[in-house]
């Protein structure tokens, strides 16, 4: 096994890699999603966008393109794990940001597609999928002030 494993990487081929989707809270007020930032030119850039489940926009959803720069550095507060820290790019880039209502607890799977003049069917992301949790788990301290008692 060990000898096949070796000879599929000196190949190039690779074994599949499934990544655990995020637990994130998306109840009560909804949740945002945003992009990678568009840097310019403007011409490159999306001047709307909107957000698909099951191939259907979500009923009650927004999207806007926003400064990358108004997106937060973390998402801590609302998944775990956390992404990476958020990059703004260049200056003048911009990030498509979409409101989704409540989702039901569980696995969402979402699409944003991207529009502009130069694309009016627009441009899908691959498929987003999160898992939707009523409440973020808060890890346990380690004990401290160990001591004997009676």
């Amino acid at each position: 096994m060990k000898y096949l494993l070796a000879v599929l990487v000196l190949v190039g081929l690779s074994l599949p890699v499934y990544a655990q989707a995020a637990d994130c809270i998306c109840v009560g007020s909804g949740c945002k999603i945003a992009t990678a930032p568009y840097p310019l030119p403007a011409t490159a850039q999306p001047t709307s966008c909107q957000i698909e489940k099951g191939g259907v926009v979500v009923s009650g959803s927004s999207c806007a393109i926003v400064l990358s720069t108004s997106i937060p550095p973390s998402n801590a507060l609302v998944c775990q794990p956390s992404d990476a820290t958020y990059n703004p790019g260049t200056t003048g880039s911009v990030t498509p940001l979409a409101n989704i209502p409540a989702q039901p607890l569980g696995s969402v799977a979402l699409v944003m597609k991207v529009f502009n003049s130069a694309t009016p069917g627009g441009a899908a992301s691959a498929p987003f999928t999160f898992n939707n949790v009523a409440a973020l788990s808060t890890p346990l301290s380690a004990p401290t002030n160990l001591r004997v008692v009676p």
